[in-house]
């Protein structure tokens, strides 16, 4: 699934019993109108690694091509993970536009994720 945009967290994913497999379909229902999902801004996670020097050398190849690039580091059950995200784009549309171009220029796997503007340097 390409077009995954949430990120839940393992409390979250152990209440909609989906530990384990990784990626299940879900539906999402919005409550308040007016609100349009795909809206807002998104970035492009391209790896996530438990080795933080394996995430600074994604992040170096990537520098001069891409920006902003920015390391979120992650705590799970699991231990810590370090993920590499790239961009900071205006509409989920334009964010799987930069995924697929990412996954053909630089043969990563992409994943589109809704940005929390917290995660950038500076908060913006």
């Amino acid at each position: 699934m390409d077009n995954r945009i949430i990120d839940l967290s393992f409390a979250a994913a152990k209440e909609i019993e989906s530990v384990g497999p990784g990626v299940v379909p879900v539906r999402i229902e919005i409550l308040s109108p007016g609100i349009d999902p795909t809206a807002g801004f998104f970035t492009v996670q391209v790896g996530a690694f438990r080795e933080r020097a394996n995430a600074e050398r994604l992040k170096l190849r990537l520098d001069g091509n891409y920006s902003p690039i920015f390391i979120e580091q992650f705590d799970s059950p699991e231990g810590t993970f370090y993920r590499v995200r790239v961009g900071k784009v205006s509409g989920e549309d334009a964010a799987t536009e930069l995924g697929q171009q990412l996954r053909l220029r630089e043969a990563l796997t992409p994943t589109v994720v809704r940005l929390d503007e917290a995660l950038l340097p500076g908060g913006n």
